[in-house]
């Protein structure tokens, strides 16, 4: 993983890593898609995620949110959430992760 700020949460004996936005970095990159690192977490325990081999990640669709992520390679007891977002955006993959 390249080495980009980023904030740690813990959650049932579970490591998430969360990006700062590559354009406002200052930002978490959930933040601006209008959730919280709490609202991925939740999301993440909510439903059984499914593996996108085009994009080449895991996507869980919980209750009210929809998250993104992958086990990286060099830190496989991680959890890194690309994005998150409410779940009225969950079918729209156009407006992917890319500032993630």
């Amino acid at each position: 993983m390249r080495s980009r700020p980023h904030e740690e949460y813990e959650a049932n004996g579970q490591r998430f890593f969360f990006l700062y936005d590559r354009y406002q970095p200052n930002i978490l990159h959930v933040v601006l898609r209008g959730t919280t690192p709490e609202d991925a977490i939740r999301a993440y325990f909510e439903a059984q995620a499914t593996w996108n081999a085009e994009r080449q990640r895991f996507e869980t669709f919980g209750e009210r949110h929809g998250v993104y992520w992958i086990r990286p390679a060099q830190y496989p007891n991680v959890v890194l959430i690309i994005s998150c977002f409410p779940r009225a955006d969950a079918a729209d993959t156009s407006r992917d992760s890319s500032n993630a």
